[in-house]
């Protein structure tokens, strides 16, 4: 793909200019598919008003039946949309999720007569503490497992750009995973992540001070914030086993 930079970038979109375009889909969507759409949502920056000038319009609607197939990304009136089907039941099993259940508290419902929102909202706030157990493993052996790898990955190929992303990632799905753990699975955002994470007691000694570290809120060098991350990662894993929980992936233990 060849890139072209120009002196100037045209306007981008303000956000009544994003929910406007959002309405119309809206109306598109009922159009062709009618009483199976039980709800329309809006995601991402766009649902908190946090959203720029260039920001994506992360839409989902919830059907009674499946029309995944129609999911997808495409550009309309500059704005590139990200659109998204999924059925009642898939929302709700992921309004059960402590990782990931949590967008459905943010989301801002543009069509919902039959209040199926509120109910995926009920469904998280509700969730059971040995939910969270299991949330927190599956953090602890997907997500943080393949972070410490991408971290170990970018100093051997002493990319400066991919460490620090890959940090920044690391330490956000870390303070996730230990607010979930905690029973705080509600918590969003990585400052509010990360002052959450540093009031809990379950954390060992210098864990605050490493996670500001490995975020990048306290200035250090490279390799200071690589120790860290990997002193981090041992924490999680000896936080794991002082409560008895356990994977299916043993030899990522050290």
């Amino acid at each position: 793909m060849n890139v072209t930079l120009r002196d100037s970038v045209p306007v981008g979109h303000a956000h009544q200019q994003r929910l406007e375009v959002a309405r119309q889909l809206v109306s598109l969507i009922l159009d062709r598919h009618g009483g199976t759409v039980a709800a329309i949502v809006i995601f991402g920056t766009t649902a908190i008003e946090q959203d720029g000038p260039y920001s994506d319009l992360d839409m989902t609607v919830v059907t009674d039946i499946d029309l995944g197939g129609e999911s997808k990304c495409y550009p309309c009136q500059g704005l590139q949309i990200n659109l998204d089907y999924q059925t009642v039941a898939e929302s709700l099993e992921e309004a059960r999720e402590p990782h990931a259940g949590g967008c459905w508290l943010t989301c801002l419902p543009l069509y919902d007569p039959r209040g199926v929102v509120a109910q995926f909202q009920e469904a998280f706030e509700g969730i059971a503490r040995d939910e969270c157990d299991r949330a927190f493993v599956t953090l602890l052996r997907d997500d943080l497992a393949t972070g410490i790898g991408k971290i170990r990955n970018a100093i051997v190929a002493q990319d400066r750009a991919a460490l620090l992303r890959s940090l920044q990632h690391f330490g956000e799905q870390m303070c996730r995973a230990l607010c979930i753990l905690n029973g705080s699975h509600a918590v969003t955002g990585t400052a509010r992540l990360r002052d959450e994470t540093k009031t809990l007691r379950l954390l060992p000694p210098q864990f605050a001070e490493r996670i500001d570290m490995v975020l990048g809120t306290t200035p250090a060098t490279e390799q200071a914030m690589y120790d860290a991350a990997e002193d981090l990662w041992a924490s999680m894993i000896q936080i794991a086993r002082e409560r008895g929980l356990t994977w299916e992936a043993p030899h990522l233990l050290p």
